[in-house]
């Protein structure tokens, strides 16, 4: 199945080596297909997406929100994902058309 729209997201990972603090991060891709959204550690079929939000904490860090039968993912981003959110919404209102 072709990727819709895809939208970055960051991972940020905290270690301690020899009492020194390192932090790293690691940019992914959630990806809407027609039939799912998938990201690094997740898979999930559309129809178990009863929603997605985003929150703006600043005009350059954002909260995307999945919300899902199963619970609510977050993931942080630095793009404003609200073309991401229209194209969700649009397909939802078409499979229920």
């Amino acid at each position: 199945m072709t990727q819709v729209i895809s939208h970055p997201y960051f991972m940020t990972e905290r270690k301690i080596v020899n009492n020194q603090q390192f932090t790293q991060e690691t940019t992914h891709k959630v990806n809407l297909h027609h039939t799912f959204i998938e990201s690094t550690e997740n898979y999930i079929a559309l129809e178990s997406v009863l929603d997605i939000s985003y929150r703006a904490l600043s005009t350059h860090f954002y909260f995307l929100y999945l919300h899902t039968d199963k619970g609510v993912l977050a993931f942080q981003s630095k793009t404003n994902p609200a073309p991401f959110v229209a194209v969700f919404h649009d397909i939802k209102a078409s499979s229920y058309s």
